[in-house]
């Protein structure tokens, strides 16, 4: 297997040296950023609203590029030795140019004022655009365009959901955004190739300044989109892909801040990092205090009822030394589970509760469950409550030997909870309110990605393994599980060729069974839902993103991918 993948990564790399020569991307990029290069001039003369300006550039200025006016005030000095350092600048007006002349640039006064001596300047700030690409452009073809853009450095992305080849559509939710350019890109056939049409737009008077139409070839599309099967989500309802910034491996969703939005929060096992979803992901915050052993777990929920969702995070550490939290005597313990509660308080999240326990979160209410390292899960299942403080309540009603991960809730026609849950060979269960088996799964779901020796006892040398599973989802009275498919069947360790997300549902009589999301490249490691969308983490076949050759970036890491569950 490993040989097949070499000779993979070797085809994807051969077929990046044929296209570095005349990759059309690349000329587009550079011929789209050309209008936004920071440049600096003068203005030599002025005649109503027409000027005479010089510019200080290796290469030719463009006409339609648009500078600020900038005029010289009041001088600033050194506060100690008193040495001139410069004169405060203020804009007074607005430029576009329009043409070369032999001593210089020809422009028109757009608004404000200009007088001969003042400086004209387009600045390093970053430009703010709006990127807006046509409902029946191949997504992977506008992504590298979009990805390009962002490499530069120069560009500050707007994004939405809007999908549209209409220009005022286009200019009115980029005036929404607050952009200065409007991008739109749209697409259509030459016969075997992709011509990409690329127009840009101010926004401030929707004047087209760049309209260009390049060919993407046949070959260097496929490419593109080789090796989807295997690297790359697959199913016709993705609408953002993410590469990720870490090796995440865990997921989950929460209004943590309040103000009636999801946000994301990823785990690399150490860290939180926290994110906006949108076309591109926006970084707000970061949490790193929760270094007591690797992250296994985490979650969300208003336990407090305030209207911010606590972040839940659970991690376990192999033989820790850890204080005694009464006496500060070191204690020894073969295996350690620790779980915490942290709230966002401003742009800090504060620690609101920490104990030797499983956490994990059902619907309002959050569930722990003690650790023992001969067994791993230990006890009963409790809920937590908040009264002014975070304290354990009541049990809850599971079968024998069903830990806190194995399970969800779901209520039946006769408003009884039937209990769905994993067994430990991966196989599903459904269990009456009686706590007897009603239904067994036919297949296993693949196994689980965490798993954990128990320790050994004079009475039991070999005790096994104990696993956090996978999560469920109940949504509609439905149950959403992660299947696994392995490259060879009946071979897990080899890898996972591609997972998919089903659905279960109890009709009153008998459990039914769909896919929900199909062909997912790789291993799905968590999920989780927003609204009427779904988010996907998962880590490609043998954890190499192939798609990331092409581009020259890190081929190894995490993908989250967004779909739609409308009309689902």
């Amino acid at each position: 297997m490993r040989i097949k993948s070499l000779i993979v990564i070797s085809l994807f790399l051969m077929s990046s040296f044929v296209y570095a020569e005349a990759d059309p991307f690349d000329t587009l990029q550079k011929e789209t950023m050309a209008y936004f290069r920071p440049l600096r001039g003068e203005i030599i003369s002025i005649d109503g609203k027409n000027i005479v300006m010089s510019i200080d550039a290796e290469s030719a200025a463009l006409p339609h590029m648009r500078f600020n006016v900038l005029r010289k005030g009041e001088p600033f000095y050194h506060p100690v030795t008193k040495e001139l350092l410069g004169r405060f600048e203020s804009i007074v007006g607005k430029v576009e140019l329009e043409k070369g002349l032999p001593e210089g640039y020809a422009g028109f006064l757009m608004e404000g004022e200009a007088a001969p001596g003042d400086t004209v300047r387009i600045s390093e700030t970053k430009i703010k655009m709006f990127f807006c690409q046509s409902e029946d452009i191949d997504w992977n073809i506008a992504d590298e365009y979009y990805r390009r853009l962002k490499e530069t450095g120069r560009i500050e992305m707007l994004d939405s959901s809007l999908e549209t080849n209409d220009k005022s559509a286009v200019l009115e939710e980029a005036k929404k955004l607050g952009a200065e350019v409007a991008l739109l890109i749209t697409a259509r056939s030459d016969e075997s190739d992709t011509l990409l049409k690329t127009q840009l737009f101010w926004v401030e008077d929707g004047a087209r300044f760049f309209d260009r139409e390049i060919k993407v070839d046949t070959a260097l599309a496929k490419d593109l989109k080789f090796g989807e099967e295997y690297f790359i989500s697959q199913s016709d309802e993705v609408l953002f892909a993410y590469d990720l910034p870490m090796d995440a491996k865990l997921l989950t969703t929460g209004d943590f801040d309040g103000n009636g939005t999801s946000e994301i929060a990823l785990s690399n096992g150490e860290e939180v990092k926290m994110y906006m979803p949108s076309v591109d992901l926006q970084f707000l915050w970061e949490l790193d205090e929760a270094r007591h052993g690797d992250h296994i777990w985490i979650d969300s929920v208003d336990l407090n009822r305030n209207g911010k969702d606590e972040l839940v995070i659970t991690t376990f550490r192999d033989d820790s030394e850890l204080p005694d939290a009464d006496t500060g005597v070191t204690i020894f313990e073969s295996g350690v589970v620790i779980s915490y509660l942290f709230e966002l308080s401003g742009t800090e999240f504060q620690k609101m509760w920490e104990g030797k326990y499983f956490l994990r979160s059902m619907g309002d209410d959050l569930l722990l469950q003690a650790y023992s390292p001969r067994d791993g899960f230990s006890g009963d299942i409790f809920t937590m409550k908040y009264d002014g403080q975070y304290r354990i309540d009541t049990t809850v009603n599971v079968p024998k030997d069903m830990n806190i991960y194995d399970f969800v809730f779901l209520r039946g026609d006769s408003k009884e909870n039937i209990i769905f849950a994993y067994d430990d060979n991966g196989f599903l269960n459904l269990y009456g309110a009686t706590g007897i088996r009603t239904w067994r799964s036919r297949a296993s779901t693949g196994g689980f990605i965490w798993k954990f020796k128990k320790r050994s006892t004079t009475v039991s040398p070999e005790p096994g393994e104990w696993a956090v599973k996978d999560r469920l989802i109940e949504r509609f009275r439905e149950i959403l599980v992660v299947e696994r498919i392995p490259v060879v069947k009946q071979v897990q360790g080899i890898g996972f060729k591609s997972s998919r997300i089903k659905r279960y549902w109890w009709n009153g009589f008998s459990m039914e069974e769909s896919i929900l999301i199909n062909k997912i490249a790789g291993t799905v490691l968590d999920f989780a839902i927003v609204g009427d969308k779904m988010l996907v983490l998962s880590s490609p076949l043998l954890g190499i993103k192939f798609k990331n050759i092409l581009k020259g970036k890190n081929p190894v890491g995490r993908m989250l991918s967004m779909y739609s569950l409308k009309g689902r």
